[in-house]
């Protein structure tokens, strides 16, 4: 079963996570998602339980645009995806060339290579895909946009994420 977990930049000050004991990398916190008045939160794993209450070991606030369901996938490097990641996947495509008598493989003719750049985004009919998608050429010229493609995740690497580098989303004109 894949792991459902979520997460998200907390509004609190990385200081104060510190000082609190709660475990984080550079403010994002991981765990599960709960609203409170319409408010998220990262929930901890459950410390203590009873019929009456429930004791989470950490309840943190975070920032709404900044939360992401995890995808169950890694990257290249062994990384999580979660939603709102920007990833570069690279990608060839090519023709494998069958000699005329035999029709054994002779060659293999790339046709076009170079990388998407996008963001992870959950659409109900496809699951998690690379959306808002730049195509780049080997010599990292944009060749074309496109809404989606697939993420394929051992040719993906995380550069970054929505909420803290929208840069990455941007395109020059």
């Amino acid at each position: 079963m894949r792991e459902i977990k979520f997460r998200g930049k907390s509004t609190l000050e990385i200081d104060y996570l510190d000082m609190i004991g709660v475990v984080h990398a550079n403010g994002w916190v991981f765990g599960n998602l709960i609203t409170n008045e319409g408010k998220p939160y990262i929930v901890g794993d459950i410390e203590d339980v009873t019929d009456e209450y429930i004791n989470p070991t950490s309840w943190i606030s975070v920032h709404p645009k900044s939360i992401g369901q995890f995808t169950g996938l890694k990257d290249k490097g062994g990384k999580k995806i979660y939603e709102g990641h920007v990833l570069k996947r690279d990608f060839e495509i090519g023709n494998t060339i069958y000699h005329p008598v035999t029709l054994g493989a002779m060659d293999y003719e790339i046709s076009d290579s170079g990388h998407f750049r996008g963001v992870v985004h959950y659409r109900p009919s496809e699951g998690f895909v690379l959306a808002k998608v730049q195509k780049y050429s080997d010599e990292n010229e944009l060749v074309e946009k496109k809404s989606a493609v697939k993420i394929y995740p051992r040719y993906a690497e995380i550069i970054g994420n929505q909420f803290e580098n929208p840069e990455l989303l941007e395109v020059a004109e």
